[in-house]
């Protein structure tokens, strides 16, 4: 199954009722526990950051780096497949792409 915005949605336009947005960092992808344990996809919008901080702050090996940007999309991927709003944001710091998920919703 793979995720389609329904007709009347486009990427930029979210359900009003969203009641909660959760912000998911890298190193927590998992859908049974955390935040996401009790996370309802009808009023729940999930947001992920990948920023240019975490990427560039340390010195990651590339394929640690890569797999952990992998990981991170492939959960956003499978979260918009359970019905959850799934926002996947890069962005200069966490704090910047928060703030842009912020607006969105």
């Amino acid at each position: 199954m793979t995720w389609e915005y329904p007709e009347n949605l486009s990427p930029l336009h979210y359900p009003s009722q969203m009641k909660r947005i959760l912000y998911i960092p890298f190193d927590h992808l998992h859908r049974k526990y955390g935040v996401l344990a009790s996370a309802d996809p009808k009023s729940d919008a999930v947001v992920l950051v990948e920023s240019n901080r975490m990427c560039s702050g340390r010195n990651w090996h590339p394929e640690r780096l890569f797999f952990l940007i992998s990981s991170a999309r492939h959960f956003a991927a499978a979260l918009k497949d359970e019905g959850f709003t799934v926002e996947y944001i890069k962005a200069a710091t966490t704090i910047d792409g928060l703030a842009a998920a912020k607006k969105k919703f």
